[in-house]
């Protein structure tokens, strides 16, 4: 089936308003007017609720259109930093199909029910086909339930409208375990030993890595990769340039680090696995416990 995808500037020339569509010089998220789906006496939903659904998601297809691009489109459903008995069921939605931002919100109630809380912004960058940025658009104001589910490692979410049509799926991945302060245990099946204290601290929301990688200090950058199924990516690496005993330890650690293309739970408690992207175990870390003395 062909599917056609209208332009903002054809909308405009039309004077057809798209909600999607609304023009916006900012990037910053504008706080929609309320309207009746937003209301203050809401039940309050379990953070368990409120966790599952949050997080970064890849689109994986709109409508009947199913997403085969190299680069998906990414949606970011967040709760607001300030919560209060108004905004408790709120959730900041921040997408970008790879040309435009659009910026809105949705209100969460119980029974799966999720729907928009006034009008999503966009920014008006001439974007090339297929425009995913204004596909989203469109579909954002139908959208008024959503079930969720677990399997392979990663959370499928589906975004319904009043009939129960499926308007969006997404797709996120289960890697923020990945958080928190690891000892390097192995090394392209090769075991180190705790005294030679190769450790790294990772902040998976703030993109960071910092590691001792045995003598020298390495920072770096850790991202999501949205495409591949529990992807993520090590780059940007430098490190201090100290003579060090194991030296070759320390270039072994950083030329893995950047063939890694996936970080997956071991079966072992505390365990993660960093692989590459045909699967092989490249890295194995053990979670630090800092809070012993």
């Amino acid at each position: 089936m062909r599917t056609t995808i209208l332009t903002c500037s054809a909308l405009l020339l039309s004077m057809v308003t798209i909600t999607g569509c609304k023009s916006s010089q900012q990037t910053n998220m504008k706080q929609p007017e309320k309207t009746a789906t937003t209301t203050a006496s809401a039940a309050k939903l379990s953070p368990e609720v409120m966790d599952r659904i949050a997080g970064e998601w890849s689109v994986t297809s709109i409508g009947d259109s199913v997403l085969d691009v190299e680069k998906l489109p990414v949606i970011s459903l967040q709760q607001p930093e300030n919560k209060t008995n108004e905004n408790v069921n709120t959730l900041l939605c921040y997408a970008n199909g790879g040309c435009n931002t659009i910026n809105g919100q949705f209100t969460m109630a119980d029974g799966n029910a999720i729907t928009p809380s006034g009008e999503f912004i966009s920014t008006m960058m001439l974007c090339p086909d297929p425009n995913f940025d204004m596909m989203m658009g469109q579909t954002f104001p139908q959208v008024k339930s959503y079930a969720i589910s677990d399997a392979n490692g990663e959370s499928v979410l589906t975004l319904y409208d009043a009939k129960g049509k499926n308007l969006m799926s997404l797709r996120k991945h289960d890697i923020d375990f990945i958080n928190g302060a690891w000892r390097v245990t192995s090394i392209d099946g090769k075991q180190i030993a705790p005294e030679v204290g190769m450790e790294m601290v990772i902040d998976l929301p703030e993109h960071r890595v910092h590691m001792n990688a045995g003598c020298n200090i390495v920072n770096g950058t850790i991202e999501p990769v949205m495409d591949t199924p529990a992807g993520i990516k090590f780059s940007n690496m430098a490190a201090t340039r100290m003579t060090c005993p194991n030296i070759e330890l320390e270039y072994a650690l950083l030329q893995n680090l950047e063939k890694v293309a996936k970080c997956v739970r071991s079966g072992k408690k505390d365990t993660a696995l960093l692989e590459n992207a045909t699967g092989k175990v490249l890295i194995t870390m053990t979670r630090l416990d800092l809070n012993v003395d």
